[in-house]
């Protein structure tokens, strides 16, 4: 995305504090999702881009995956939000704040053996930042793919 940063402190507070409501929302009310993803979008476009800007990119392509028959639109925006994370200041925070979102749409479109691949990255990112919660989920997932992808378990020794 080619867009200014957010220059406005109030606009910025109001991106962060939706960064902060979508995460929670996820659980506890996933149908706010797609509207906080579409306002956050709104925002971006109209205001310049942040770091919340990546995870409402990267919560609306889990929402277009769960709430729309386009899996490959969601599949695009999940891509956007990986490319964004990737070289970003904050590049193993977002990762592990973000994994379980682009992973479920990469399992849905891509070999089973990337959406594992990508566990391993958010897990090794969870652990670099202290985000012991991502880690957990992250190396849990990766434990338990190995189970369906190789039947030897000889990939799960190196870990």
């Amino acid at each position: 995305l080619n867009l200014p940063t957010i220059q406005d402190a109030k606009e910025l507070k109001k991106m962060k504090s939706m960064g902060i409501l979508i995460a929670l929302a996820n659980f506890s009310s996933p149908m706010l999702v797609p509207l906080l993803c579409c306002r956050m979008m709104k925002m971006t476009f109209e205001f310049g881009s942040c770091e919340d800007t990546i995870s409402g990119l990267a919560f609306m392509s889990h929402a277009l995956l769960h709430y729309s028959d386009d899996v490959m639109l969601a599949s695009r925006v999940g891509r956007i939000a990986e490319q964004l994370i990737v070289g970003n200041i904050h590049e193993h925070s977002l990762r592990a704040r973000l994994t379980q979102m682009t992973g479920s749409v990469k399992v849905m479109v891509e070999p089973f053996q990337a959406a594992v691949e990508h566990c391993r990255k958010g897990y090794n990112s969870a652990k670099i930042v202290g985000d012991v919660d991502n880690a957990v989920l992250c190396g849990m997932i990766y434990c338990m793919a190995h189970f369906f992808i190789i039947p030897d378990l000889i990939g799960l020794q190196k870990y």
